[in-house]
């Protein structure tokens, strides 16, 4: 599965051999779908296309969350944690972090329509300020929350408004 780069899609797998390629294997994931998003991204509406990001986020933080309440050590901060194949499967797997993907191409369309939006540079530089404290207090507190939230859903809108700032 590593040869292939889909060891991802089996996340008990995910760190074998090589461990930071399971990411290469998501990307390469996110590279077989860019096509198809990017045309989506550019017929669809803006609006459907933020919707789609946001459906796809509430589902993954819909997942984290419900990891979180079910399982024995789901509330326990990093310190604790427990790799168990839930969450591996919430660490590595693509699907899960195809919602990440989808915000980013939502937000370089946000971005592209940037002038009809009337966003400008001072727009810019307070979503960079705001997100860079909502990422510091993230990181900060970052031993006390699981890490299926942290990365999953505190991280992933301030990171997200910090690169649109940018």
């Amino acid at each position: 599965l590593t040869a292939v780069l889909m060891h991802a899609w089996v996340p008990t797998f995910a760190l074998t051999y090589n461990f930071p390629s399971w990411a290469l294997s998501v990307e390469w994931f996110f590279y077989l779908l860019f096509p198809l998003l990017l045309i989506a991204a550019a017929r669809w509406p803006l609006r459907r296309v933020l919707l789609l990001a946001s459906v796809g986020l509430v589902a993954e933080w819909t997942a984290s969350l419900i990891y979180c309440a079910t399982a024995a050590h789901g509330w326990a901060g990093n310190t604790t944690e427990v790799n168990t194949a839930a969450i591996a499967f919430i660490k590595f797997s693509p699907a899960l972090r195809l919602a990440e993907f989808m915000l980013g191409v939502a937000l370089a369309r946000v971005y592209a329509e940037r002038d009809r939006l009337k966003l400008d540079e001072r727009l810019g530089g307070r979503l960079i300020a705001v997100s860079m404290c909502l990422i510091a207090g993230g990181l900060l507190s970052s031993f006390a929350i699981p890490f299926a939230l942290l990365h999953n859903v505190v991280l992933t809108l301030p990171f997200g408004a910090a690169i649109l700032g940018f």
